[in-house]
């Protein structure tokens, strides 16, 4: 009996940890009110959405790991965030936690109901969160 509770228990927290790194971890009726910032990159600092991959390593997302020079509980590919100025970090050659290092910082004044997805080189492109990405534009970013 108890083991069969301790593994439901593990099933929904795996299944709520799998869910909250592909999606919003807001209700829809919230999700207004913050910015959604997404991870392009990959652990090798190469773009997610135009580079093909010659080794798995290669293809794995670098999860949004520092805001503002802190962690904020799990690293994810995507974070919400309230309207505010932050400095984003990725998590870049992660083998293991040991082995990950902090990427540059990503400098952002994000505002509530955009989308920011991060690219290589300190590029940020933002549209409405609501919409498909093919209306975004480059971010005016004060990365230096």
């Amino acid at each position: 009996m108890l083991s069969k509770k301790i593994s439901q228990y593990f099933l929904l927290v795996g299944v709520t940890m799998f869910a909250g790194c592909a999606t919003s971890s807001l209700p829809p009726e919230e999700q207004k009110n913050y910015a959604f910032v997404e991870s392009r990159i990959s652990g090798y600092s190469t773009d997610m959405d135009h580079d093909t991959y010659p080794c798995p390593p290669c293809a794995q997302t670098a999860f949004i790991s520092w805001i503002d020079g802190r962690t904020r509980g799990f690293a994810r590919p995507t974070v919400d965030l309230p309207p505010g100025n932050y400095k984003i970090q990725v998590g870049l050659r992660c083998e293991s936690t040991v082995t990950c290092h902090p990427g540059p910082p990503y400098n952002l004044n994000v505002e509530a109901g955009k989308r920011y997805v991060l690219k290589p080189n300190g590029q940020v492109y933002v549209s409405d969160r609501f919409s498909d990405r093919s209306h975004e534009t480059l971010y005016k970013s004060t990365n230096n």
